[in-house]
């Protein structure tokens, strides 16, 4: 890939100095990367106290930067355009200079906060109460006690299509838009699909947590508000190519589970190490279809490894892959019709 794009959260900004910032983003914008910020960065480094510090971070790779739109700012176009969303600004570049000059463009007050928390939490009520997820839930609790186990199965389950819409359906029934967006119209390249994604690893970190009988009690709002923040940058890391975090277990178990092994994580300070992370991207520029669930070679699943899986475990991975294919044809749509259509020669 030409510009791989890397989200950076609060995290891993914070976690540096100036000298650091100078050879860290360095590193990545020497070898194209762009530096992609998002609305809940500048929020949690104001709200922190840390914006000026980060500000003065920030200006070494300032022409380097995307900014993309706020989560429920492209749900709610999503919602009304029924179409998917673009998460970069239009106008980034003006954008670059309301944020180094007058500092971020929004700051969340502890009532947003609160109805960020009672959003989600409306949303989460519905979803644990589903009865398709009734049987995944007494799963989810038996495997917590394998990591290995646990994993495969949360990514199959984030990652199922059939899963997938229901969250949706559960979101749009609470939009208070009301719209008439059919959730079979919606594959991966919308921003709503990522956001039920997160929902259902969300529901997996619950379960697993044996929280399902107490999820909507004062702690585990309260929690929810900066869980909310992380999966903001996990549903903006679909449309990026990597993540710069010092991960919590919570977010790159969340990472994992909607990601898999696809969207690599740069925890390192050191130069060498993200220019190794940044070539493996470039290397990588051909299709991911290969990529299967936890990250492993779906090449590798040899036809009799397959038919020895279970019934429901094939249906996730054909119901998986049937989706990815949709998704990529669409994107390729316009240069699959230029090749195919060839060179036609007038001859009469």
């Amino acid at each position: 890939m030409k510009n791989p794009r890397i989200i950076i959260d609060a995290s891993y900004i914070r976690g540096m100095d100036r000298s650091k910032a100078q050879s860290c983003f360095g590193a990545i914008c020497e070898r194209g990367g762009r530096i992609v910020i998002i609305d809940t960065l500048l929020r949690e480094l104001f709200s922190s106290n840390q914006w000026p510090a980060s500000q003065i971070k920030l200006r070494t790779c300032e022409y380097y930067i995307e900014v993309w739109k706020h989560i429920p700012e492209m749900l709610r176009y999503e919602l009304k355009q029924k179409n998917p969303c673009d998460p970069l600004y239009e106008k980034t570049q003006e954008v670059r200079q309301i944020i180094f000059r007058d500092g971020p463009l929004r700051i969340s007050d502890d009532s947003q906060k609160n109805e960020i928390s009672n959003g989600i939490t409306k949303l989460f009520e519905d979803l644990v109460g589903a009865q398709e997820f009734k049987k995944f839930a007494k799963r989810i609790k038996r495997a917590s006690g394998n990591q290995d186990k646990l994993m495969k199965f949360c990514y199959d389950f984030v990652n199922n299509p059939y899963n997938i819409r229901i969250a949706i359906d559960i979101i749009l029934s609470k939009s208070e838009m009301g719209s008439s967006l059919n959730p079979q119209d919606v594959d991966d390249t919308w921003v709503i699909w990522h956001f039920g994604k997160s929902l259902l690893a969300l529901f997996c970190d619950t379960q697993r947590k044996d929280e399902g009988s107490f999820y909507v009690s004062e702690s585990f709002k309260e929690r929810l508000v900066n869980t909310s923040y992380d999966l903001d940058y996990l549903i903006s890391l679909a449309f990026a190519d990597a993540i710069a975090s010092h991960d919590k277990r919570e977010m790159s178990d969340f990472r994992q589970w909607m990601f898999g092994d696809t969207k690599p994580l740069i925890d390192s300070y050191c130069p060498k190490q993200i220019a190794r992370v940044m070539d493996s991207l470039k290397g990588n520029s051909s299709d991911r279809l290969s990529q299967d669930l936890g990250g492993k070679d779906q090449k590798a699943l040899s036809q009799v490894d397959f038919m020895q899986l279970s019934l429901e475990e094939r249906r996730q991975i054909l119901a998986q892959q049937a989706e990815q294919l949709k998704s990529y044809y669409k994107r390729t749509r316009d240069e699959r019709t230029e090749w195919q259509a060839g060179d036609f020669i007038d001859v009469y």
